[in-house]
């Protein structure tokens, strides 16, 4: 995806696009057709059917294999959201040459849609899923803080981010004009 990035948009549409559907190939082209695409999609299913058990009792049964497992899913997350970044940005609102006709009106929305899909299924799964999903899909990551007590990683966003302001901040400071 990341390579597909760098194809500026008009080039794509125009000239590698059109040799990914019929008339140019017998079937449109999609990740889903693709061997190494397959045979991720295949491993991850065949990991939540060994390790099926909810963060809370997988951290509690073995933490390094919650902590391993959790960063595995919530990276498949992020390759998801920025698969639907990228879509975006190369085919904006038209529709993926692989969508039904039955599926969302555009290619971005069929991307989301299997996002946040696969996010629902990973939720009892992992410590906090991203982009959006808080409340029952979200337990809030703890991180080491002073004298041995926890906080969350957004208490301690938050922390960072007031120590690196001024104390006394002046008008202009705050709007971030210096």
């Amino acid at each position: 995806m990341i390579h597909a990035s760098t194809i500026p948009v008009d080039y794509y549409l125009a000239a590698v696009r059109p040799t990914m559907q019929p008339p140019e190939v017998a079937t449109p082209l999609s990740g889903r057709q693709h061997r190494g695409y397959k045979t991720f999609r295949a491993a991850m299913k065949d990991l939540l059917k060994a390790v099926p058990d909810t963060y809370e009792q997988l951290v509690a049964r073995d933490s390094e294999l919650a902590y391993a497992r959790d960063a595995l899913l919530e990276a498949d997350l992020i390759d998801s959201e920025r698969h639907v970044t990228l879509a975006y940005s190369m085919v904006q609102l038209r529709r993926s040459i692989a969508q039904t006709p039955t599926g969302p009106d555009n290619a971005v929305g069929e991307l989301r849609l299997m996002r946040h899909r696969r996010a629902a299924q990973y939720a009892p799964l992992i410590r906090c899923a991203v982009s959006g999903m808080r409340g029952r899909y979200c337990q809030p990551k703890l991180v080491p803080a002073r004298a041995g007590r926890y906080r969350t990683v957004i208490g301690a966003a938050a922390e960072l981010g007031n120590r690196n302001r001024s104390p006394n901040p002046q008008p202009s400071d705050r709007h971030g004009i210096l």
